[in-house]
């Protein structure tokens, strides 16, 4: 299994200006990450210019992420959604990227169970669309299953809803966000594994003051460094192991520790848990 360092995890030191881009990449490879996974938040810079940095510093990308807002429900909105994911999907086979996860909603839009009842049709709708282009060029789309309850893409079965009214479309698994729908991780692989091809790997920990991510069974989490919150990924190691898996494990951090030092002390935890599953 290899792993990839998603750019979003860095996101805190990119927005202060005390790394960019291509600072990411060549910490990456310092690192001794396989790939990248680029949350794509710029749809205007070349693939040229990004290509430049990859091969400087012999890096490749292993996903393109980017939300766009496929529940829109005027007209208007929702095709250019779905035009700018086609654009997305043809920036990945530029960049020589195999997949493309899209977060089909902005949480702040979809604000009550009416939104996330109208929401659903639309996001179906759009990937069933969506979903043929990016097989025709080669590239594997995917959706996760995102850490807000108003979300209809949050729980086993949301997310199983979508992926069965979608031909072709695949699941990458944040292992950690099935906190958030009150379900047990390593069930959430074992009824979802025949759709993973990527997998992001966070830890949590509960909160005391009902502060940070709200879950269905009533706890509330937020960030933790990996190895010193509460997920197991010892046990989703041996799972996937034993199944073969061959995708990427796309290291997420998203936390208040320096994201630099996050990272070095997370991937320690990983590797020590995945080595003791391989030995």
């Amino acid at each position: 299994m290899k792993f990839s360092l998603m750019t979003y995890s860095m996101v805190s030191l990119m927005r202060s200006g005390e790394m960019n881009l291509e600072d990411v990449i060549a910490f990456a490879a310092n690192e001794g990450f396989d790939a990248i996974e680029l949350l794509m938040v710029n749809f205007s810079r070349s693939s040229d210019e990004i290509r430049r940095m990859l091969e400087t510093h012999r890096m490749k990308i292993s996903c393109i992420d980017a939300f766009v807002d496929l529940a829109a429900q005027q007209e208007e909105d929702f095709l250019e959604n779905i035009s700018l994911s086609q654009r997305i999907i043809d920036q990945a086979v530029e960049l020589s990227a195999p997949m493309v996860m899209l977060v089909p909603g902005f949480p702040d839009l979809i604000a009550s169970e009416k939104d996330k009842q109208q929401a659903l049709p639309r996001i179906i709708s759009a990937l069933q669309k969506i979903t043929p282009y990016a097989q025709s060029k080669g590239i594997v789309l995917t959706i996760e299953n995102y850490s807000a309850l108003q979300m209809p893409f949050c729980s086993i079965a949301e997310v199983l809803t979508i992926l069965e009214q979608v031909p072709g479309l695949r699941l990458t698994l944040d292992y950690g966000n099935m906190l958030v729908a009150g379900e047990d991780p390593l069930e959430a692989y074992e009824k979802l594994k025949e759709y993973i091809v990527n997998a992001h790997l966070k830890d949590w920990k509960v909160t005391s003051d009902q502060t940070g991510t709200r879950c269905a069974d009533g706890r509330h989490l937020e960030p933790s460094l990996h190895g010193q919150g509460v997920i197991n990924f010892k046990s989703l190691f041996a799972k996937m192991v034993s199944n073969n898996y061959k995708g990427y494990l796309s290291f997420e951090y998203e936390g208040d520790i320096n994201a630099k030092e996050a990272v070095r002390l997370g991937m320690m935890h990983l590797r020590e848990q995945l080595n003791e599953v391989i030995g």
